[in-house]
């Protein structure tokens, strides 16, 4: 019995009546009760303790200095225990942990530690190693200060548990080996399972695999991952293709099968299809390449099946042939002895035979010849089908044969041919320098241009010792660097010049070279001859062109004597004029001689000296060596080193003039070319000088006979100047009194005639009874005809489009003019900046054109003529007046006497030359005229100054302000044409003149102060034209409509003033009626 049993044991009973004794029987009888149960209940557990599968083992907790857990104390174990550990409980009890097991691990003290201080119960497999058994121990604390341990033997279940991993591990393996994809699905859980191939294809982790978002990772696309979930329920494995996303971002093609697992797993089997896509394109791209190459093949190939049907053609083939497949020989073949051909060479290939040969057949483009190859194609060993191969040889055929004639025409060459011809081998030493050469083969002509026989298979050192080492060097560099060489050189050994041309033969690593020469010694001494006579033919051109243009006798001498010095290789000459008088020779210039020898040989005797007596004989002088000879002067040239001279007489139609003579010292004679060149230079100097002399003989006379001239075209020069400066003066003239007339006429005669025509206009609206009326009308008519012939007479005289708006339009108004008056139709071709500057030239211009334009009318019997007005490249003016009518011939214009001569022409011509041009006159019978005028465009002369706007003439200028809805500023340079034009306004109620201004700096003043509606331009105002003063107001911002007015209707004009901006342009004869409409018309509003 246990000490608590102990002390819940009931002591004696007692024996009393009292309530205290009742109350300690009652709680006595509890007691024994709560004993009773609690006996029960410990003999419940020890039974349990006894009879428990698991051992049980009770510990008292023993602790360390720190009261830290650090064994266990055993008080009682169970005979499940006593069976695990093989230690009975009387080896137990009372005993440590570290008794029984005197060295545990260290986890044993660890889960002992914390099943002591925690009230979690902790669980802890152990490994017995000498019974090789695994233990599970469970520690708990039931009571402080006490530990249970439960001890289970899980040896059966560990060796379960490792076969099974052992097992997994291998599946593992297996699975991470398989060189493909391998993905477990578990939907419910939202798993993934990857393979090892998986991750390194897919590049996703485990990590990523198993967190529930793989799937839309792997197919972002909803209705493709809604397809690989239907996919991979799938029932029936199948293979389909998939873009994968991978976990570096990108998208790869692979293939994937699905494996039907059970209902909460799906498996699916993938490969990466990267490769194959890649192969795949490769093999699409490599058929591509090689049916773009059969394509291109520049011969034909084809291929048949097994049925006997072709299958395929190149281009070639269907070009020759036609189409072919799908057809059988029978089909293609254009004869039978062809199609005999065909279907032996199948035949023979469906046998398994290459059959290769030449054929010739006979197609639409002619007789072919061609190399065939037919060969079966074999797969699984058996013939499938064949192919052919048709190569067309026709043109190498040809090649072969022109490569036979080639040769033959070569061989023929190679013997017959003057230039030798040879192909050596260059030897080589060991330091690399060409040292001689060895002939392999060498043409007839090689021994006649040499003089070698036997040379093939020889060197040249062992045919001809001493051979000139730069013939080995030219050859070798041949050799080496493949380069060919022409050269020139002299071989010494064989006496001879060659002309050479050599070059590589063979391939570089034989050192072969073929050289074609032929000897040119002859060429070169007549080269040399010709060079010789060319030198001397130079010399004597030189000397001639120097004494040609000498002007004294002896002032190129000196010069001559030099050049001919140095091509004869002398070292001294000079030349010795005669002294008729004296019989005397002097020393007139001389070269290479000492001074101190020119001083003793200055003068020489005619009768002693060696130079005299050449000069006397009128022969040449050839001493030979100075030695032979006994003159003193001979000795004293012989002391100076000369050793040879010789002297030729100067003689010039049959004159003598003096001796020339050349000296050497390196030789003792002169040759024969020598002398016979210093004769030629010697004539030369003696026709030179004769030439001189007569030139000053004739140069004194021309003198005399110059001055006499002069005196005489002096005075022909000043009658012609008088007459030409009488010429231009009379066209100035003319064209100033035209001026006259005409503005007399413009300014004066038709102002009146047209003011006295708008009174007389004025006069008839206001007039009353018929008489009057009548009477009026019929001086308005006379009025209007004095009007037009003086507007007629003033256009003829001047006319005004000429001064403002240029000579083009001045010419087109002429045209006109011409048309109109004498029905000849003028085409005129005019370049706007061709206008002369100058006023005079552009007036005598119109005047010539005028004039020649009169003289088609009169003379050339035709309608048409044309004009053309143009700039020339130096900015002059050019004026071509043409006609193809009936010409004439230039020649009578001279052969005419001055009487009959006409003054158009003349006047023409002679007015262009006073100002620095030309007439040129093109014409022949029946060929029409064309006549070309020329003159600069000089400039305009400064115009006079301006009167500036301020100045206004009170005398000239009305200005009235008053308001009114037509404002109307009437500007013209006649006073009374001004008073004319506002009297007609008068009567109008909606128009009001404002102000008058009588030219156009006034205009412009008067247009910005009074602002008027309109603006009554005369064009005709001075200085500043109606054109420029119309141009200035509307520049100037002015609003005012302006209406252009003159005397003459004028289209230049009138396009002149529109152009300005003027909007109308009107006579002043015109109706009124029509100017006034015109105003109301620029009415604002």
């Amino acid at each position: 019995m246990s000490e608590t049993e102990e002390g819940l044991r009931p002591g004696p009973e007692r024996t009393g009546g009292d309530p205290v004794g009742v109350r300690a029987g009652a709680s006595r009888t509890r007691l024994r009760r709560v004993e009773e149960a609690l006996q029960a209940s410990e003999r419940r557990y020890r039974a349990l303790f006894e009879h428990a599968a698991e051992g049980l083992a009770l510990q008292e907790v023993i602790t360390d200095a720190a009261g830290r857990p650090c064994d266990g104390r055993f008080l009682d174990v169970n005979p499940a225990f006593e069976r695990l550990t093989g230690l009975s409980r009387g080896d137990l009890v009372g005993r440590t942990l570290r008794d029984v097991l005197p060295e545990p691990d260290g986890a044993w003290a660890e889960a002992f530690a914390r099943a002591a201080g925690s009230a979690e119960p902790v669980v802890y497999e152990h490994h017995d190693v000498q019974r090789d058994a695994w233990f599970e121990v469970r520690g708990y604390a039931p009571t402080p200060g006490q530990v249970v341990l439960a001890v289970s033997d899980i040896t059966a279940r560990k060796t379960a548990q490792e076969s099974v991993d052992r097992e997994r591990a291998q599946l593992s393996g297996i699975v991470d080996s398989i060189p493909m994809m391998l993905i477990i699905w578990e939907p419910e859980l939202k798993r993934f399972i990857l393979n090892t191939h998986a991750r390194r294809v897919l590049g996703w982790s485990d990590a990523a695999a198993a967190d529930g978002e793989f799937m839309s990772r792997l197919f972002p696309d909803p209705d493709e991952r809604a397809e690989v979930s239907a996919f991979m329920r799938s029932l029936t494995p199948q293979w389909r293709e998939w873009n994968v996303a991978t976990g570096d971002g990108g998208v790869i093609p692979s293939e994937w099968c699905n494996v039907p697992f059970n209902a909460d797993t799906m498996v699916g089997i993938g490969r990466d299809l990267r490769e194959s896509k890649q192969a795949e394109r490769a093999l699409v791209e490599s058929e591509a390449r090689l049916r773009a190459l059969v394509d291109n093949l520049p011969f034909e190939v084809w291929a048949m099946s097994a049925e006997g049907r072709y299958t395929f053609a190149n281009p070639v083939c269907r070009s020759g042939w036609g189409p072919r497949v799908g057809k059988r020989p029978e089909e293609v073949a254009p004869s039978e002895e062809v199609l005999r051909q065909w279907l032996s060479n199948n035949e023979r290939a469906f046998g398994g035979e290459v059959v290769t040969g030449e054929v010739t057949y006979r197609r639409r483009d002619g007789v072919r010849v061609f190399r065939n190859v037919v060969a079966p194609v074999h797969v699984g060993g058996a013939v499938q089908g064949i192919f052919g191969v048709n190569i067309d040889i026709t043109g190498s055929k040809a090649a072969e044969r022109a490569l036979r004639e080639s040769r033959a025409r070569y061989r023929s060459l190679f013997e017959s041919i003057d230039e030798g011809f040879c192909i050596i081998e260059v030897i080589f030493a060991d330091d690399g320098r060409a040292v001689d050469y060895r002939y392999l083969e060498t043409n007839p002509a090689f021994v006649r241009q040499t003089g070698l026989t036997q040379a093939e298979g020889r060197t040249m050192g062992e045919l001809c010792p001493g051979h000139e080492d730069y013939w080995f060097e030219a050859f070798g560099q041949v050799a080496l660097t493949g380069e060919p060489r022409r050269f020139q050189s002299r071989a010494a050994q064989l006496g001879c010049w060659y002309d050479v041309y050599a070059f590589r033969h063979g391939r570089p690593e034989d050192r072969q070279v073929a050289v074609l020469f032929s000897d040119i010694s002859e060429h070169r001494r007549m080269v040399a001859a010709l060079e010789s006579s060319r030198s001397r033919l130079e010399l004597l051109a030189t000397v001639a062109e120097r004494l040609l243009r000498a002007v004294g006798p002896y002032q190129a001498v000196d010069d001559v004597g030099r050049l001919s010095m140095a091509h004869l290789n002398c070292e001294c000459f000079s030349i010795c004029v005669i002294d008729r008088p004296g019989r005397e020779l002097s020393v007139s210039a001389c070269a290479g001689i000492p001074p101190e020898v020119a001083r003793e040989i200055a003068r020489i005797d005619l009768e002693t000296a060696d130079w005299g007596a050449a000069a006397d004989g009128h022969h040449i002088a050839v001493p030979g060596t100075v030695k032979r000879r006994q003159d003193a002067r001979r000795e004293l040239l012989a002391s100076h080193g000369i050793r040879a001279y010789c002297c030729h007489p100067l003689v010039a139609q049959g004159a003598l003039l003096g001796t020339l003579s050349f000296g050497v010292r390196s030789r003792d004679a002169f040759g024969v070319e020598e002398v016979a060149l210093m004769k030629s230079v010697t004539d030369h100097v003696a026709v030179a000088v004769q030439r001189i002399d007569a030139q000053r003989a004739l140069r004194v006379l021309n003198n005399s006979l110059e001055q006499r001239v002069l005196r005489r075209t002096a005075q022909v020069q000043h009658q012609a100047d008088q007459l030409r400066a009488l010429a231009s003066e009379l066209g100035r003239a003319e064209q100033r009194e035209r001026r006259r007339l005409a503005t007399i006429l413009h300014d004066h005669v038709q102002q009146l005639l047209a003011a006295a025509r708008m009174q007389v206009r004025w006069v008839k609206r206001e007039a009353e009874g018929e008489r009057l009326l009548a009477t009026v009308r019929g001086v308005d008519a006379i009025l209007g005809e004095a009007l037009s012939a003086c507007r007629n007479l003033a256009l003829d005289l001047c006319p005004p489009v000429l001064h403002e708006a240029g000579l083009s339009a001045a010419i087109n108004w002429l045209a006109s003019c011409m048309k109109e008056r004498h029905q000849l139709t003028v085409v005129v071709r005019a370049e706007t900046k061709a206008d002369p500057r100058s006023e005079e030239i552009r007036a005598l211009l119109f005047e010539c054109v005028r004039e020649l334009l009169f003289n088609v009318v009169k003379h050339a019997g035709t309608a048409e003529a044309g004009v053309t007005l143009l700039q020339t490249g130096d900015r002059r003016v050019r004026i071509i007046v043409r006609d193809e009518g009936k010409g004439f011939d230039p020649d009578r214009l001279r052969r005419r006497s001055a009487a009959d001569a006409t003054f158009g022409l003349f006047s023409i011509q002679e007015r262009l030359a006073q100002v620095g041009g030309q007439m040129v006159l093109e014409t022949a019978p029946g060929k029409g005229t064309r006549v070309t005028l020329t003159a600069p465009s000089a400039e305009q002369p400064p115009r006079p100054a301006e009167e500036p706007a301020g100045r206004v003439s009170e005398e000239t200028v009305a200005i009235r302000r008053k308001s009114a809805l037509c404002r109307v500023l009437i500007v013209d340079d006649h006073k009374m044409v001004r008073e004319g034009l506002a009297g007609l306004f008068q009567f109008e109620s909606d128009i009001e003149v404002v102000g008058h201004a009588a030219d156009g700096p006034q205009a412009i003043e008067l247009a910005r102060q009074l602002q008027p509606d309109v603006i009554i331009m005369d064009v005709s105002l001075g200085a500043m034209s109606g054109v420029e003063a119309t141009r200035r107001i509307l520049a100037d911002g002015s609003r005012a409509k302006v209406i252009g007015l003159s005397m003459h209707l004028d289209g230049e004009v009138a396009q002149a003033m529109r152009e300005a901006g003027a909007i109308a342009y009107l006579t002043k004869d015109g109706p009124t009626e029509e100017l006034i409409a015109t105003v109301r018309a620029c009415r604002p509003g």
